[in-house]
């Protein structure tokens, strides 16, 4: 589970620094929208997606297609010790409680703005319903109301302003995306690239309120309406204010020219990173599938004789441990312990160990010829190292060397 989370880091970094560096400056706003909407929902999916690389490593592992490959050993890593299981218990109940604190929090403003709802007069007119404050409260909006307090300093051609304003969000139903970001924000709060999704999301909000807005009022008096004013709002996460902060990014932004529609293309940029992202995490979690086809083992039925170091492949009678396999394996999954570098950090998968059995039934030449790391491939090596002598292979009444391949899989509970 730590690795996935550091996958959906590693994505959101990504993602971010896409939008910040090619997309953040355009006036494509909607384009921008759906942007920060889903990177968050990518950055979850592609840890998750994995493709079929065996075409990959065919080739690669041709050379020793023909070594005999024992059954596969599975260790599993649920047996932590007790300080690693209370380690991660800890870890899971502080994440649980944060969200929870979060959520309640976000909760609160949901409520403050019901008892607003429950206590002032309503007016439903076509496009929204107009709540009306008793309180100097400034415009906001949320969902399809307009919270309206004793603006009497405004006048009717700012009051018209404003509601323009106001009416691009709720039209534009932003209260959808702030909901939707606060409960991602909340059940993810440990992972803080999602506050600055939500922030980056907010300002992109106020972007097409503006231009909404300026449209009919003229960029000028719509300016002089927000430098004249200061930021005087209930303290409500959820709602959207005209006097929204930072004002200095609003106006340059509606002072800004219009992005040439060319510039689209810069949206191209993902689908690479999308294709790098997938590719590197298919290519880790293909470890357990790639590379030694049983099948191709099995049916080969032929001889091979390595001349440069007198090893059999495949022997007339192979090699195999003192007791049989079944002690053997037995031996391996007893011995083995998962590394708690590997627990720690989420890795699992498959290692190979090749060794040669010599003519006295010695393990020699032992090798990991595809690893996972994090301990696991020097763990399964000493294993080998120190397991007990096999009965070595025969070959035309004589015992020979032989080489063999044994994979263990390192699987977490």
């Amino acid at each position: 589970m730590i690795l996935y989370l550091l996958q959906v880091t590693c994505c959101s970094i990504l993602f971010l620094l896409i939008y910040q560096y090619l997309l953040r400056k355009d006036t494509f706003f909607l384009r921008n929208r759906i942007y920060l909407l889903l990177a968050p929902v990518l950055s979850f999916v592609l840890p998750l997606f994995q493709w079929d690389l065996s075409f990959f490593t065919k080739d690669s592992i041709a050379g020793i297609a023909s070594t005999i490959l024992l059954e596969q050993v599975q260790v599993y890593g649920f047996d932590a010790n007790e300080n690693t299981i209370q380690f991660e218990t800890w870890l899971a109940g502080i994440a649980i409680i944060g969200s929870v604190l979060y959520l309640a929090y976000t909760g609160l403003g949901l409520l403050k703005i019901s008892n607003l709802l429950e206590k002032s007069p309503k007016k439903y007119l076509p496009e929204y319903t107009l709540v009306e404050l008793d309180s100097n409260q400034e415009p906001f909006s949320f969902m399809s109301y307009l919270f309206w307090g004793k603006t009497s300093q405004l006048s009717e051609t700012e009051k018209q302003i404003i509601i323009r304003h106001e009416l691009a969000h709720i039209k534009g139903n932003h209260s959808y995306d702030v909901l939707y970001m606060e409960l991602l924000c909340g059940l993810c709060w440990f992972i803080p690239l999602f506050f600055i999704y939500k922030n980056l999301l907010k300002e992109l909000h106020e972007f097409i309120a503006d231009a909404d807005a300026s449209q009919s009022s003229g960029t000028k008096n719509y300016t002089n309406l927000m430098v004249r004013n200061t930021l005087n709002s209930l303290n409500l996460n959820l709602s959207h204010n005209f006097y929204q902060s930072p004002i200095i990014k609003r106006l340059e932004m509606m002072n800004k020219k219009r992005t040439p529609i060319v510039k689209h293309v810069k949206l191209l940029m993902v689908a690479p990173v999308i294709a790098l992202l997938s590719f590197m995490f298919s290519c880790e979690g293909n470890q357990d599938e790639a590379g030694f086809p049983t099948e191709e083992i099995t049916e080969k039925k032929s001889l091979e004789f390595d001349t440069s170091d007198d090893i059999f492949e495949i022997a007339e009678t192979s090699a195999e441990p003192i007791g049989g396999y079944a002690a053997f394996y037995t031996y391996v999954k007893e011995t083995l312990v998962y590394p708690e570098q590997a627990k720690r950090i989420g890795v699992e998968g498959k290692v190979y160990v090749q060794f040669v059995v010599n003519t006295d039934g010695s393990l020699t030449d032992i090798t990991v010829i595809r690893g996972i790391g994090a301990g696991c491939d020097a763990a399964a090596k000493k294993i080998l190292e120190n397991a007990p002598n096999f009965t070595p292979a025969e070959q035309a009444g004589k015992y020979v060397k032989q080489r063999i391949v044994l994979p263990i899989n390192f699987k977490l509970g």
